[in-house]
C-alpha cells in the first residue's frame, strides 16, 4: 500500500504546527462574532483540548496498553517506513481525540457553510495517522468518538453555565 502524493502529504497533515493557521482563523472568527464572550469560548476550547490530551495520554493509553502497528514486526511487510513511530501506546489516537474534541466543540459556533472544514480537518488527521502506520483504524475511530463526546459536553457546559448567548 502506498502512494507518492500521500507519502508526502500525510506526515504534514499529522503535524500539529500545520494546523496553526486554522486555529488562528477559528480564534479570529470567534473574536469577531462573539466579541466580549469570545474569551469564554476560546478559553473553554483550550481547557477541553488539554483535558482531552491528559485523558488520552495519561489515562486511556496506559489503561488499554495497545501496541502501535509500526511497533509490531508482523506488520512491517506492509507498513511504510516513516521517521516517527512513538514508543507510547496506540489506543486511542490522541491526535484524533484532541482534534475531534475541538471540532465538535467549535461545530456549533462556526457558520454552517464552513462546518465541512471541521469534518475534513479531523478526518484528514485520522486518515494520516492510519496511513503512516502509527495507529490502527479503531484507534482513530475511538479517539474521534471520545473526543466528540468531550467537545459536545463542553458545548453543553458553556451553553448552560456561562450564560453566553449562542
Amino acid at each position: 500500500m502506498g502512494n507518492e502524493f500521500l507519502d508526502i502529504l500525510c506526515p504534514i497533515l499529522r503535524t500539529k504546527t500545520t494546523w496553526i493557521p486554522l486555529y488562528i482563523y477559528f480564534a479570529f472568527f470567534l473574536w469577531k462574532k462573539y466579541e466580549i464572550n469570545s474569551w469564554k469560548i476560546i478559553s473553554t476550547a483550550i481547557v477541553l483540548a488539554a483535558m482531552s490530551d491528559i485523558l488520552c495520554a495519561q489515562i486511556l493509553k496506559p489503561f488499554f496498553h495497545r501496541m502501535r502497528p509500526c511497533q509490531i514486526s508482523e506488520f512491517s511487510f506492509w507498513l511504510k517506513t516513516f521517521s516517527h513511530c512513538s514508543q507510547t501506546f496506540s489506543f486511542p489516537s490522541c491526535h484524533a481525540m484532541n482534534h475531534a474534541t475541538l471540532a465538535s466543540f467549535l461545530f456549533i459556533f462556526i457558520p454552517k457553510l464552513y462546518r465541512w472544514l471541521l469534518i475534513i480537518w479531523v478526518l484528514s488527521i485520522a486518515f494520516s495517522q492510519v496511513y503512516i502506520g502509527v495507529h490502527f483504524p479503531t484507534d482513530v475511530l475511538g479517539g474521534m468518538i471520545i473526543g466528540s463526546m468531550i467537545g459536545f459536553g463542553g458545548y453543553q457546559w458553556i451553553k448552560s453555565n456561562m450564560n453566553t448567548k449562542l
